[in-house]
């Protein structure tokens, strides 16, 4: 855009624009000292080209809410805000955030256990659900991944139909399989580390603690967990904290309650206003989008981190931060959603916030895939 302005003032190359993004905001979206550039080559004073280049872009683009003048030839633009917000929400309902530029690099995960009985015991669980989350999140970001389950002893086991319920994995006594993996491990059979001198990429993982109205309850195993917490709710509970720290599980409390309602509640806000003939294909017609409360920002500005928060996870190899994010953009929507009246907003700010949370719903949906959420759960 700077460019083809400047071109129709002065020859000049693409490569002689310079241009900065300013740390303070009160310099401008971004900045440029072309009119101190050009002043020589037109023989004017840098003030003057300034304002011929504010005059032709202000005629050409509408996207500025000011270009501002400063110092000795430097000038700042200031993009409507309008634009920055929309040009987030399309990101997000193109799916923009879930691609990645990685294709089919390979990467080994691999359980460590005694034996394949010990993945019943939820320390043991605990571990395995780490290292299989972890390779959904690998999966995500375009990595070719393999989950390994690696037993020291060969008993025989009736866990088909257990194990059926994770996709991909596969139990052997190989230990070569543990080569080139990163490798997870209960506090309990850390031996086996030290014993097959694994010492690369390898994770213990901590232990899990069990409540019923505050009281610790060491008589409840997993199978007994799985019966009153449901499948879907001990999966994501036994990796409600980074896995080098102990979990606690609060039998009374449904943690995964928390990330899913907001999802329940704006599907169930979309559908009412859809009957009423406010339909979100309608969105388009609105010419700006009106993010005035904080909130609202804090929550667009958590939408746009959503791929940070992937690579991260990648690069300590702990899924707990995707849901330490989805905790944080769900506590955000309950706040927002606790002083919201639906029909008292206006149709702008009424489209503007159904699009905003329409993004959010978008992004809730994918972190219910990475930990295999049923759709019943979030409904």
């Amino acid at each position: 855009m700077l460019f083809e302005v400047i071109k129709d003032i002065h020859e000049i190359k693409k490569d002689d624009i310079e241009v900065v993004v300013p740390k303070n905001r009160e310099h401008g979206d971004f900045s440029s000292n072309i009119a101190l550039k050009l002043a020589k080559n037109l023989n004017m004073k840098p003030y003057e080209i300034g304002n011929l280049i504010k005059e032709k872009i202000q005629k050409k683009y509408n996207i500025f809410e000011n270009i501002k003048l400063e110092g000795p030839g430097f000038i700042n633009f200031y993009i409507k805000e309008f634009y920055f917000t929309d040009k987030i929400l399309k990101s997000v309902e193109k799916g923009d955030f879930k691609r990645f530029s990685i294709k089919n690099e390979n990467v080994k995960l691999a359980l460590i256990l005694s034996d394949i009985n010990e993945i019943l015991e939820l320390s043991e669980f605990r571990a395995f659900m780490n290292m299989y989350y972890l390779g959904n999140i690998y999966n995500l970001a375009g990595y070719k991944v393999s989950k390994t389950v690696v037993v020291y002893n060969d008993e025989t086991n009736n866990l088909d139909n257990f194990l059926s319920n994770f996709k991909g994995v596969k139990v052997t006594k190989n230990f070569d399989e543990l080569n080139d993996s990163i490798i997870f491990s209960s506090y309990k059979n850390q031996f086996l580390l030290k014993q097959y001198g694994i010492k690369d990429k390898r994770y213990i993982v901590n232990k899990v603690n069990v409540y019923k109205n505050k009281i610790e309850r060491n008589d409840i195993d997993t199978v007994q967990l799985i019966d009153i917490l449901g499948f879907d709710r001990l999966k994501y509970s036994l990796c409600t904290n980074t896995f080098t720290s102990e979990v606690y599980i609060e039998i009374t409390r449904d943690d995964l309650r928390f990330i899913t309602y907001p999802y329940s509640r704006i599907s169930s806000v979309i559908n009412i206003l859809e009957k009423e003939g406010i339909l979100l294909g309608n969105i388009e017609d609105v010419k700006e989008i009106i993010l005035e409360n904080n909130l609202e920002k804090e929550i667009l500005t958590k939408l746009t981190q959503f791929k940070d928060i992937v690579k991260s996870s990648i690069a300590y190899n702990d899924f707990f931060k995707i849901i330490k994010y989805a905790n944080d953009l769900c506590e955000n929507f309950y706040k927002l959603n606790s002083i919201t009246l639906y029909r008292k907003l206006g149709r702008q700010k009424l489209m503007s916030r159904l699009r905003l949370l329409n993004s959010v719903k978008i992004i809730l949906e994918e972190i219910y895939k990475l930990l295999e959420v049923s759709k019943n759960y979030c409904l």
